[in-house]
């Protein structure tokens, strides 16, 4: 289980460092794309929608500031879990067991490699 976490935490820092090398890609359209695949694959109704566009959009600002603040990535992995144990937290009053059961096995892993496709070879 800490394996997991720790090999979780170095792609989401892999993730963040490349995100400069991919021109065009933002906060608002990182949180976008997040929204959009949730809706879609989460079922969600009006009210979640709402309320998981802006839940999206915050931590993907946060995310961006870790990635631009001084630093190493390996000294932003500490910062960059209690930003996704937060985001969980947030998710986890939105959504239902299912839903966010259904995100952690397999919408993140999905955000992940999409965002890595997105950086290039």
């Amino acid at each position: 289980m800490k394996t997991k976490k720790i090999t979780t935490t170095l792609f989401v820092g892999l993730f963040l460092a490349c995100l400069s090398a991919q021109e065009g890609l933002d906060a608002q359209k990182m949180a976008e794309y997040q929204s959009r695949e949730m809706a879609k694959e989460l079922k969600l109704n009006d009210a979640q929608q709402g309320r998981i566009e802006a839940i999206n959009l915050k931590y993907a600002k946060k995310m961006f500031a870790i990635r631009e603040a001084d630093g190493g990535m390996f000294g932003k992995m500490g910062e960059i879990k209690a930003l996704k144990k937060a985001k969980h937290t947030n998710l986890e009053a939105v959504l239902t067991p299912d839903q966010m059961e259904k995100y952690r096995e397999e919408l993140e892993p999905k955000f992940r490699r999409y965002f890595r496709k997105q950086m290039g070879p």
